[in-house]
């Protein structure tokens, strides 16, 4: 290898070292500078979205259209047993099969109370209405047997009154053997 060669291989590994400090050196500046960049950005694109979306002027009395009154379906599945009667009769474990999807138009609609611009706060209210949908492949009036959690819970809370009452007999009988033991212990019953 001549000379010349030499010192340009040598001129290009410090050119490549020199080039990997500085790039080094820009991506730890660049990275704080860029994150804090993105986090105001982030900050500045979504601090008024809310009242942007909400509000239909700037004093925020009148509401967008597209907010105030909404539609959308949404599809509900029930879980029908196929044999209540040998649940009823304590005979078997339910049998459940899916039924569904009941598809329901859901809207809401909203009205503005107040705008407080100093907190940036809206208060609304806002009603929701269920109607069965034209596009439902299951009717909406579809029957669905199903057990009734919260007469079951009345049924467990009778079972409860039961045991309410075995732990007051508990408690009478503990109390009498106490007493028992503390009148032959201090012999408060033995005859002086």
């Amino acid at each position: 290898m001549d000379c010349g060669a030499r010192l340009m291989s040598m001129l290009t590994d410090k050119t490549m070292i020199a080039l990997g400090i500085v790039f080094l050196l820009l991506s730890g500046v660049l990275g704080v500078v860029s994150t804090g960049a993105v986090d105001d950005a982030v900050v500045e694109a979504t601090e008024t979205k809310p009242m942007d979306d909400i509000c239909a002027n700037s004093d925020c009395t009148e509401a967008e259209e597209d907010w105030a009154s909404s539609t959308s379906d949404r599809d509900f599945y029930g879980w029908n047993i196929t044999n209540v009667g040998e649940v009823i009769a304590g005979t078997s474990a339910p049998n459940y099969t899916k039924v569904g999807p009941v598809t329901y138009s859901i809207t809401s609609d909203r009205s503005i109370i107040s705008h407080d611009s100093d907190a940036g706060t809206i208060t609304y209210h806002e009603d929701t209405s269920y109607a069965c949908s034209v596009d439902t492949v299951v009717p909406c009036d579809v029957e669905i047997s199903q057990l009734n959690i919260a007469f079951m819970a009345q049924v467990i809370g009778a079972t409860g009154m039961a045991i309410n009452g075995i732990m007051d007999l508990t408690k009478v009988g503990f109390a009498v053997q106490m007493m028992n033991q503390d009148m032959n212990t201090t012999q408060a019953g033995t005859a002086t």
